[in-house]
């Protein structure tokens, strides 16, 4: 019975005494208060001291009988001014500062308000507008700095009035308790940060902040809600930090919770159930810098423009978070499963899971077999079981889609390099890079049997008898007979050549036609038998004449074996002796065989089909293409100089430069008015005031894809890039800025396979 009454006292006093008003009035009938039970209850009148030695002490800006001065804060005569009232309290005697409803408070310096009494509580009085208000103006560094240990600060609302403020509570002691206080920025002003706790390792440890409001929402300088250490080393690590409750609602260039590299190894710290919102894109809700700390960051509701961007724990483990997205009020609350580097964070358990779906779905579709190890394949085995016929893979490997018939010994890649490696080392023993490639010790008009074997396919195109020896350049070439051939057309008029296609009413038909075709002349032995164009009968030795007459001969056809010339004979066996279809020394059979003999003949080897497959195989090898790639940020790019701007090693030969790609990151190339590549060739376009490409830098912005055309105005390609020569990159005004990323991509022919030139990055 005694204890129910005594809790009863005790709690209708505490009622009285928490009524909104303008002063403080005595709120007991006990002068001296009341203690029970560990709460103290103030009486009315003077400070008090209480039966536990607490002494307690009023502050209210608004109160007639304010002042600062000893004898002051009591209800009926309160202190102006909450630092003057930590000043008369005693350490670690549990003194406490009631701040009067509506109270008001101007800080303009760092430490206006300093706390550095160790066990000193401060609680505001009032609700809504009505709780006390400090507010920062004047200096960035106006603040209030609590250094003493054990210390409390309750329902008071902190009102940034001033731009860039450092901070507007800087905490350096231990056991500090911030309990539903308000940060909030200024009309037109933002904090860099609420709260900050950045003295050095452990001077802040058991720092709580519970139940309190942090409103930044303008976008500007704020940088964070909270606050724990700075970018340098040792300047942050505390044990056993906690944030609870708490509202925090803002546009921060850092985080709502930021904890920087200087504090990377915290211990046992707890982030919980607070609805957390950072309206910056890119810019996360919660961020412990490193990896090295230690505690849980539980059931949180976060609020930022994607998931990513929603936590990174640092080594804290977390459980019961959802995540939204920041404007979409539609939205239903999602883990945050990935940090900024991408990094998955489920717990293990649930990453082993996925890692097990993912590989039972590999192996069921055999796709394990592609990069791992299968130990039960065995080498040229009929694959048959394990790449699926007529699939992707299954085309890539053999012509028929049909992996039974594939061998590895023969068909890898392996095997065919080696194949070629062979083919290649061939190309010198048979002379085929004199083809197209330059020896300066091949003399004009020279033998050339050296070079071109005789019999060869090459020595019949070169010469009627395929002696390489009777060439002479400067007359069988096809300049030279290119230059003959213009002679001819010149003589046309002077020939009658013009008469041979152009209408000429006068030649009368059946007419004596030696005006104008000569007798004895080429055309003349075409017409007539004498080469006597006198005898020439249009009606009857004409081709249309002859046409006639050559119906009656194609029904011959058949008796001549004309018709297998062309025709489909499926008695013809591949590789027959065609000695009965092409009689030896005929017109064909020269076609067919060297000796004219067509028993020699084979379809499978001699056909223009074979030869013609032979052919690709030589053009195909006698061409090299290398393609080179340059990571270029563009900070990197130098202003107007071929100084540390080279994108490539030395041409390990003459080459060609073909074809210039770029293709740029999000962010892309910035600065310069245009973008220049350049080289240090000997002759030609040389140096940086010569460009070969040159392009607006627009060109090369966000996501840009650039070409480089051969229009004449902005590209000289393709380009010949000296051996031992390099391409260049600059800026023509300007060196660039920023850090955008294009790739530059080129593409190479070079003489020889083993020429090289390598891409240079330049970070």
């Amino acid at each position: 019975m005694r204890l129910r009454k005594t809790l009863f006292i005790a709690m209708l006093g505490a009622f009285l005494f928490a009524l909104p008003s303008a002063s403080f009035a005595p709120v007991t009938p006990f002068p001296n208060g009341v203690s029970s039970f560990g709460m103290v209850l103030p009486g009315g009148g003077d400070a008090v001291t209480t039966s536990g030695g607490e002494t307690i002490y009023f502050v209210d800006s608004g109160h007639g009988e304010r002042c600062d001065a000893v004898g002051c804060g009591t209800t009926t005569q309160p202190f102006v001014t909450i630092d003057f009232a930590i000043g008369r309290c005693t350490a670690n005697a549990g003194d406490i500062i009631y701040v009067a409803p509506g109270h008001t408070e101007t800080v303009t310096g760092a430490g206006g308000i300093a706390l550095d009494v160790a066990g000193v509580r401060i609680i505001g009085l009032g609700q809504g507008d009505l709780r006390p208000t400090v507010t920062f103006t004047t200096a960035a560094a106006a603040s209030m700095t609590i250094s003493a240990a054990d210390t409390l600060v309750e329902n008071i609302v902190f009102v940034n009035g001033i731009a860039n403020q450092t901070h507007m509570i800087d905490v350096s002691a231990d056991d500090v308790t911030l309990n539903r206080i308000l940060c909030r920025e200024g009309s037109a002003t933002q904090p860099l940060t609420c709260i900050t706790a950045d003295g050095g390792d452990g001077t802040a440890d058991s720092l709580k902040i519970l139940n309190s409001e942090f409103y930044v929402a303008t976008a500007g300088s704020g940088d964070a809600a909270v606050q724990i250490g700075t970018a340098v080393a040792a300047s942050g690590d505390m044990t056993g930090v906690e944030i609870r409750n708490c509202t925090i609602y803002g546009d921060f260039d850092l985080a709502a919770v930021s904890v920087l590299a200087g504090g990377n190894a915290q211990v046992g710290m707890v982030i919980a159930n607070n609805l957390i919102t950072n309206k910056l894109n890119g810019a996360q809700a919660i961020e412990i810098n490193g990896t090295g700390s230690t505690g849980n960051i539980t059931d949180n509701r976060i609020v930022t423009d994607a998931v990513a961007t929603a936590v990174d724990p640092g080594g804290l483990a977390l459980a019961g978070n959802l995540w939204n997205i920041e404007g979409d009020a539609n939205t239903t609350g999602i883990p945050p499963f990935v940090n900024t580097d991408g990094v998955g964070i489920f717990n293990a358990s649930t990453v082993a899971q996925i890692e097990a779906e993912a590989t039972d779905a590999l192996e069921a579709d055999n796709l394990d077999h592609l990069a791992a190890a299968s130990t039960s394949v065995a080498a040229d085995a009929d694959l048959t079981g394990i790449i699926v016929d007529q699939s992707i893979l299954s085309h890539l490997m053999t012509a028929g889609a049909d992996t039974s018939d594939y061998q590895a010994s023969t068909d890898s890649l392996e095997a065919l390099g080696t194949d070629t490696d062979a083919i290649i080392a061939d190309f010198t023993d048979y002379q085929l890079d004199h083809v197209a490639g330059v020896n300066t010790t091949v003399a004009a008009d020279a033998d050339l049997t050296t070079y071109v074997v005789d019999q060869s396919i090459l020595s019949h195109v070169m010469t009627a008898g395929a002696d390489t020896s009777d060439y002479q350049a400067s007359t069988d070439s096809l300049e030279a007979i290119g230059t003959d051939t213009d002679a001819i057309i010149a003589d046309f008029t002077d020939y009658q050549l013009d008469h041979v296609a152009g209408v000429d009413t006068t030649v009368a038909a059946d007419a004596d036609l030696t005006t104008y075709a000569v007798d004895g002349s080429l055309l003349s032995h075409i017409m007539t038998a004498g080469a006597d164009t006198s005898d020439y009968q249009a009606s009857t030795d004409s081709l249309e004449a002859i046409g006639t007459d050559t119906d009656a001969l194609i029904a011959d056809f058949t008796d001549y074996q004309l018709d297998h010339v062309a025709g489909v004979d499926t008695t013809v066996a591949a590789d027959a002796d065609l000695t009965t279809y092409a009689v030896d020394q005929s017109l064909l059979s020269h076609i067919m065989t060297a000796g004219a003999d067509t028993s020699d003949y084979q379809a499978s080897t001699d056909s223009l089909e074979a030869i013609g497959t032979d052919t690709d195989t030589l053009i195909t090898y006698n061409r090299h293409t290398l393609i080179t790639k340059s990571s270029i940020t563009s900070s990197a790019i130098p202003n107007n100089t071929q100084t540390s701007g080279d994108i490539t090693g030395a041409a390990g030969c003459g080459m060609w430069l073909e074809e210039l790609i770029v293709q740029c990151d999000a962010t892309g190339w910035a600065t310069p008015t245009n973008i220049e590549f350049t080289t240090d060739n000997t002759k030609g376009l040389t140096g940086a005031a010569a460009p070969f490409v040159l392009e607006a830098v627009g060109t090369f912005g966000a996501q840009g894809v650039f070409q480089a055309e051969e229009d004449g105005d902005t590209s000289e390609l393709p380009l010949y890039l000296e051996s031992g020569k390099k391409i260049f990159i600059h800026g023509d005004n300007n060196a660039g800025t920023g850090a955008g990323v294009c790739d530059v991509i080129m593409r190479w022919d070079v003489e020889d396979a083993s020429c090289v030139i390598a891409g240079s990055d330049l970070p």
